[in-house]
């Protein structure tokens, strides 16, 4: 069984047919396609065409005699080695791998309109309903909220100061990143961007802590409100609420607390991988390439688990590269304590998204087309 189409469970699921080929039944649990966060900001932007961050499950694993169900994960009933989904469904189950995912931190208040970023699929509608509201009255100025100053939240603001002169709408776009903006960068490096964003129009004020959000209206720390047209939550991720109603053990931060094997520390026949898991009670910062690393030790430690034959480790590389989309075809590049800012960390960033994209697809139709700059899309047709 595989639980989720997340990053750690997409090498697997183009390799889908080695289970039958071994002789297992393969079922995977899953309510949407793959969406790849690393094109996310791009399609926001209008830097790539929409929809080009999907991956097609089904056709992924079409013809591999694995079986698709299009449900969440409600209940795993360890006694009786079965997991149930939340249409009611039971499947029994010899060995599972868990790819449960992060989910964003509610904000305090009445916000039921807010776009999450994540599922990734949100920031899809985000984008749908601006350029629909740009539509129906072009000059009506647009006011956006972003709740959150990590590299996340600013790389938003950038992709939606984009779009905005794509459509040529008036977008007016607040960073609301609380006490230390861009807290994980160097400081010379988060004023940089930061001075950059607020050139092209983007608000960031200093100090700005949103308590609650209600009803489109934010709340400030020092008792100031706000209105917005749009809020986005960027403000943080915590593990998908589902874990915590499993029964397995859990680290300090509601994470799944697995062995070096990826098990779980509480059944040895469940695995899980991805946002989703902690090592000894300390969870791996929550970016992709941990989660793409766990794939092939998920895979063998599945079949290995299966027919009796010696485990795999994962061992967390203790460096990656980050590279952060600064919506004007320049990019943030940071590793080990390195960084650079540019039109070359952009290609970077778009080559490895591309490249990346290509290899998981079940064709061979070019992985993002970007519907701003035709020199590119004529070179790959």
């Amino acid at each position: 069984m595989l639980v989720g189409a997340g990053h750690s469970h997409l090498h697997i699921l183009k390799q889908a047919g080695l289970f039958a080929a071994r002789g297992y039944a393969l079922t995977v649990i899953a309510p949407d396609d793959f969406w790849y966060s690393g094109a996310a900001s791009g399609v926001l932007s209008g830097q790539y065409r929409p929809d080009s961050e999907r991956i097609d499950i089904a056709a992924l694993i079409a013809g591999s005699g694995a079986t698709l169900i299009r449900s969440r994960l409600a209940a795993i009933d360890r006694a009786a080695r079965r997991l149930v989904s939340e249409d009611g469904t039971a499947v029994p189950f010899d060995v599972v791998s868990l790819n449960l995912g992060s989910a964003p931190v509610p904000l305090p208040g009445d916000n039921r309109n807010v776009f999450d970023v994540k599922p990734v699929a949100h920031l899809d509608r985000l984008r749908g309903a601006l350029e629909t509201r740009h539509q129906t009255n072009p000059k009506a100025q647009t006011r956006i909220a972003i709740v959150g100053g990590g590299l996340t939240g600013f790389e938003i603001a950038a992709s939606l100061e984009r779009l905005g002169r794509r459509l040529n709408a008036p977008f007016s776009i607040t960073v609301h990143g609380g006490d230390r903006p861009l807290a994980d960068l160097a400081k010379p490096i988060a004023a940089g961007v930061i001075h950059a964003l607020r050139r092209r129009g983007i608000a960031a004020p200093d100090g700005s802590r949103v308590v609650s959000v209600d009803d489109g209206v934010l709340t400030l720390a020092d008792g100031r409100t706000e209105p917005a047209d749009f809020v986005v939550n960027a403000s943080g991720l915590a593990p998908a609420p589902v874990i915590a109603g499993l029964g397995l053990p859990l680290a300090g931060d509601g994470s799944l607390h697995v062995d070096p094997w990826l098990r779980s520390t509480g059944d040895p026949a469940i695995f899980a991988a991805g946002d989703c898991i902690a090592f000894d009670g300390a969870p791996l910062p929550r970016v992709g390439v941990y989660a793409v690393r766990q794939a092939p030790v998920i895979l063998h430690n599945m079949l290995a688990s299966l027919e009796g034959t010696p485990l795999m480790r994962f061992e967390p590389q203790k460096h990656f590269l980050t590279i952060m989309n600064l919506g004007d075809d320049t990019g943030l590049a940071l590793r080990a304590g390195l960084h650079w800012r540019g039109r070359l960390a952009w290609r970077l960033k778009d080559a490895i998204d591309r490249r990346f994209l290509a290899s998981h697809r079940p064709d061979p139709t070019p992985a993002t087309v970007p519907t701003d700059r035709p020199e590119l899309s004529r070179s790959q047709s």
